[in-house]
């Protein structure tokens, strides 16, 4: 298995590679760390760069490729202590496709990116490539802002504080047990938190969604809800007990 890093070479990508190079050790698997040369549409034409481009276009993707397969080869070095071992790939095309398309060709166990990156205010209106990423893998993605805490992990200094979004998905279900495979290796610590409307967990409860409605404006944003509390509570913790090995929330 790989772990799977895409980086744009700013200082937020950089903690994005140390992270993924910290689990990569941590988890034995290989390091595969991706650049994509985002070229603009206007640079695109009909098809392969490398043919439909003039001649002073080409030259300057030339230019862009060699640089950064350059900067991409550096980044490795940097992390060969910290990883077991470093791939490095360098692809054309749009950012968020290019690292979900990878991580299904490598087979990856995740896809670790940073949370910011250098973008254009276009590329900030439209949403992030992390965003984007996220939405659309079929893997685990790690949004990564600072690499401290899993370097603390790692060595043993300090349990990785996990704070895992419930409700009934396989999604959830999916996190779950992606968050029980590092359990299994380093001490964590779950948080399960869920997220509920109060009236419409009433509607569910009861199959009644008039009565719902009649109690909703009796229900204060805010307010607590103990006995509604306890009821979740028992379903979630009954909803984890079914799947295998569940870390200890």
């Amino acid at each position: 298995m790989v772990i799977l890093c895409g980086t744009d070479f700013s200082k937020a990508a950089r903690a994005a590679v140390r992270a993924a190079a910290t689990l990569a050790r941590a988890r034995a698997e290989e390091l595969v760390l991706a650049h994509v040369l985002d070229v603009p549409p206007t640079l695109q034409a009909f098809g392969d760069p490398a043919l439909d481009v003039p001649l002073a276009q080409m030259e300057l993707l030339r230019m862009a490729e060699e640089r950064a397969r350059s900067t991409l080869e550096e980044v490795a070095r940097q992390e060969a202590a910290r990883a077991t071992r470093v791939r490095t790939v360098l692809h054309y095309g749009e950012v968020d496709r290019v690292l979900v398309d990878l991580a299904a060709e490598y087979e990856a166990s995740s896809i670790v990116v940073a949370a910011t990156g250098q973008r254009s205010n276009l590329l900030w209106k439209l949403g992030s490539h992390a965003d984007r990423v996220a939405q659309t893998a079929r893997h685990p993605v790690l949004v990564v802002r600072d690499a401290a805490p899993f370097e603390a992990w790692t060595d043993g200094l300090r349990p990785l504080r996990v704070m895992l979004a419930l409700d009934r998905s396989p999604t959830c279900a999916a996190a779950l047990r992606f968050v029980g495979e590092w359990s299994a290796r380093f001490p964590t610590a779950v948080i399960g938190v869920h997220v509920y409307w109060p009236p419409d967990e009433i509607a569910r409860a009861t199959a009644a969604p008039k009565r719902a409605e009649n109690l909703a404006p009796t229900i204060q944003l805010g307010a607590k809800h103990p006995e509604l509390d306890r009821e979740l509570e028992a379903e979630f913790r009954a909803w984890l007990a079914t799947l295998p090995d569940p870390p200890e929330l």
